[in-house]
């Protein structure tokens, strides 16, 4: 085998490991199962997004992917990190409400500098919009 040859399979080996290695469904951090609902005033908000994002441990370098879900028409969400459903890296997160479409905004908005921690298990929570 020649040095082309040989490059082209060391690459191809490469794309391989790199490829199958970001098709595992999962990340370097744990999730929890995460759902619940977003309110207004008692009521359900449709067309909310929902985003998680982990906030960095003192001692970690990393703090892992957000999570996200959007909110049916009841306020009803599950978040997801890697794969459909999967939840929310375990740990604190600093949480974020949108509006799913910028021509329909959201009643309320979420208390300034909101942070929940998701445990290990299942998490069921609820996301109070203030006026």
């Amino acid at each position: 085998m020649n040095s082309l040859q040989s490059f082209g399979a060391e690459f191809g080996l490469l794309l391989s490991v790199v490829l199958l290695g970001g098709c595992s469904g999962g990340g370097d951090f744990a999730t929890a199962k995460v759902d619940g609902q977003v309110l207004y005033q008692g009521e359900g908000v449709a067309g909310a997004v929902v985003v998680f994002r982990p906030i960095e441990a003192a001692a970690a370098t990393l703090s892992g992917k957000a999570a996200n879900g959007n909110a049916d028409e009841s306020g009803r969400f599950t978040l997801s990190t890697y794969e459909m459903g999967d939840g929310a890296i375990v740990g604190k997160h600093r949480v974020s409400v949108s509006a799913e479409d910028p021509m329909k905004p959201l009643p309320g908005k979420i208390p300034d500098d909101l942070i929940i921690e998701v445990k290990r298990g299942s998490n069921n929570l609820t996301i109070e919009l203030i006026p």
